[in-house]
């Protein structure tokens, strides 16, 4: 069991993977009213970290293999999206990588984009109970295999 000390630091942990994340693309969103918004938006979600959901669900070694396919795909999209910057003619064209790491993302920020999200998708599935778990692996795993995916057509068109 977690206790109320493991549920306390594990939202703390949740909390600061999310606030890392957005504050990735919070500056990069250029007006103060957007900034406004996603501030208190964040600050709602971290009352309700702190404050909700606790759970003694037990990571399990399905949890493990879930897990290991995500970071499986997260490495593939590493990949096609770093080998981008060879190709003078291709751009990125998924909007979330495109805008934190720029059209012709360098090899550098693609493996510390890719090594964030895999250090926050893990605290916060960690932090899920059992069957939000899962359903958060699953879908994080689906949408970077289809953007490593798409990053593979866009090489099969060539320059």
């Amino acid at each position: 069991m977690l206790g109320i000390t493991g549920g306390v630091i594990i939202s703390a942990a949740f909390f600061g993977a999310l606030l890392m994340t957005v504050l990735t693309y919070t500056w990069r969103l250029g007006t103060h009213a957007n900034r406004q918004v996603l501030l208190t938006v964040l600050m709602l979600l971290a009352i309700l970290s702190i404050t909700g959901c606790a759970h003694d669900d037990q990571w399990t070694r399905a949890d493990t293999a879930l897990y290991v396919t995500y970071v499986g795909t997260l490495a593939y999209d590493g990949h096609t999206t770093a080998e981008i910057r060879h190709y003078p003619c291709l751009e990125e064209a998924g909007d979330i990588a495109k805008h934190a790491l720029g059209s012709q993302p360098s090899a550098s920020g693609t493996w510390q984009y890719m090594g964030t999200l895999a250090i926050s998708n893990y605290l916060i599935a960690r932090a899920l109970p059992s069957k939000w778990r899962k359903v958060w692996l699953v879908g994080n795993a689906y949408g970077h295999g289809n953007a490593a995916y798409n990053n593979d057509k866009l090489f099969d068109k060539g320059c």
